[in-house]
């Protein structure tokens, strides 16, 4: 991983480097930022293995503070505020709350197909458009109190095949 200057773009701070155990086998996938830590999803790059792994970084030290296995090509999410959990897709079709300082498991559900998700206002989206299992749909989750309640309705079909990213906008 790559650490940037914001002040100064272009200029590499800090190489972070990928657990000497996983760097044969795994390459950068997403990577959020906190206060204090980085968290990195990485994915297998022989394109065979469905593991993929979550690893936390102290921002001070760039050293490994603690890892999470998860499925391949995890997608993660974090809005920023200190003691916020951190939520995950990965390709075997988990959607997880997760503990964003011990990566510890908090709940998960299962989505099939599920590819990206985005937390706003204490509700989670998550889209399944993996061609395979999706169904072209947005599911939505009531994360308020870190679990995974369906609001009423979701999935919700859309109009479109195979829905990617996500944004949201502050209108209501």
């Amino acid at each position: 991983f790559s650490v940037l200057s914001i002040a100064t773009p272009g200029v590499v701070q800090a190489l972070v480097p990928v657990p000497a155990d996983l760097v044969l086998n795994y390459t950068a996938h997403d990577v959020i930022v906190g206060n204090g830590f980085a968290i990195g999803a990485l994915e297998a790059d022989d394109g065979l293995s469905t593991d993929g792994w979550l690893v936390r970084y102290s921002t001070t030290t760039f050293t490994e503070t603690a890892r999470l296995q998860v499925t391949d090509k995890a997608n993660i999410e974090y809005n920023g505020v200190p003691g916020s959990p951190l939520y995950v897709s990965d390709e075997g079709g988990f959607v997880m709350i997760v503990n964003a300082n011990t990566l510890a498991v908090i709940a998960q559900t299962f989505v099939p197909g599920l590819h990206d998700l985005l937390e706003h206002d204490g509700v989670l989206y998550v889209t399944n458009s993996m061609a395979s299992t999706g169904t072209d749909a947005l599911y939505a989750f009531d994360v308020s109190a870190n679990t995974l309640v369906p609001l009423a309705g979701s999935p919700y079909t859309l109009p479109y095949r195979n829905p990617h990213n996500i944004v949201t906008t502050s209108a209501r």
